[in-house]
């Protein structure tokens, strides 16, 4: 835990996850190969940043169960900089979802594209986006539709 803290603390955030350090930016990567792969949630893969998640995400991220999932909710956490969307799986079986965001207003996804794909083990929960406000000045509306995928 105090790994990632210590990660967020140098990225500019503080630890009530609001940037108080830096300012927020938006690097573009081009690659000449079709072959080129960036892993944005790599962090994601450890087992501190899960206790991350249920410990200082989840309790302050707005919840909403999804339809005809039992057991499985849509996590929104959003400040004037950037928000992180969240699937919490409690259910007993592992599910694969398509969340679209294309309804959203004012932000942008770190991939560009709104639409995502993600499997969820059973009793996991997992980030499913990460989107960056466009302009700080003004409110971010994030509609979120997932979708199940077989």
């Amino acid at each position: 835990m105090n790994e990632i803290m210590s990660r967020l603390s140098n990225l500019g955030f503080n630890r009530s996850l609001k940037i108080d350090q830096s300012f927020p930016f938006i690097i573009n990567v081009f690659s000449e190969t079709s072959e080129f792969n960036l892993l944005l949630s790599e962090i994601y893969n450890i087992k501190e940043s899960e206790r991350f998640l249920k410990e200082i995400l989840e309790p302050k991220s707005l919840s909403y169960p999804i339809k005809d999932l039992p057991n499985v909710y849509i996590l929104i956490h959003s400040n004037k900089i950037w928000s992180v969307i969240l699937i919490q799986n409690m259910s007993r079986k592992n599910i694969n979802l398509e969340i679209d965001c294309s309804e959203s207003q004012n932000c942008v996804s770190l991939t560009n594209d709104l639409i995502s794909v993600i499997h969820v083990k059973s009793k996991k929960t997992k980030v499913a986006m990460y989107l960056l406000n466009l302009d700080s000045k003004k409110d971010v509306d994030i509609r979120c539709k997932p979708k199940i995928i077989d």
